[in-house]
């Protein structure tokens, strides 16, 4: 039987390394207090939309980073390293969150809604007309358990 080749790209490697640094240079030192104040840190979110991490499944046509799944694992190691939370909803993010719309939605669709999610829009402030629709720290209030709820 063959053996399997687990050596990274380059660009994978690269890849592994921007999480390694911003999981321990600012994931680990920021999320703890995030969870004890009980909110999700979308500021760290945010920051890895910044970096290109949220759109990494992405095809670059779409504004993503088009990454391999087998570098998108390595760099989801590293992020769950520092904190299973914040790694958990960047998957989500990464793949129920933007997956569904590349694989199903037409080029319209993909247009208009997978091509913000790469740079973190659902956690930016919203130009929409309407304020009850703008998914927006400052729409948020603390639901019965104490978290902070979008509504």
């Amino acid at each position: 039987m063959g053996r399997v080749d687990f050596s990274l790209s380059e660009p994978e490697s690269d890849l592994v390394a921007l999480c390694q640094d911003f999981a321990q240079n600012q994931i680990a030192a920021r999320a703890p207090a995030a969870w004890e104040e009980a909110r999700c840190p979308t500021d760290l979110l945010r920051e890895m939309g910044a970096l290109g991490l949220l759109g990494m499944l992405v095809p670059e046509e779409w504004g993503g980073i088009g990454m391999s799944t087998v570098g998108f694992v390595a760099a989801m190691e590293q992020i769950g390293l520092a904190d299973q939370s914040v790694a958990a909803a960047w998957q989500a993010h990464v793949t129920i969150g933007s997956l569904p719309l590349l694989f199903f939605g037409d080029d319209e669709q993909r247009d208009r809604w997978l091509r913000p999610l790469p740079r973190a829009a659902p956690w930016a402030p919203s130009a929409s007309p309407s304020p009850k629709r703008a998914l927006t720290p400052a729409a948020s209030a603390p639901g019965p358990n104490g978290a902070t709820e979008v509504g």
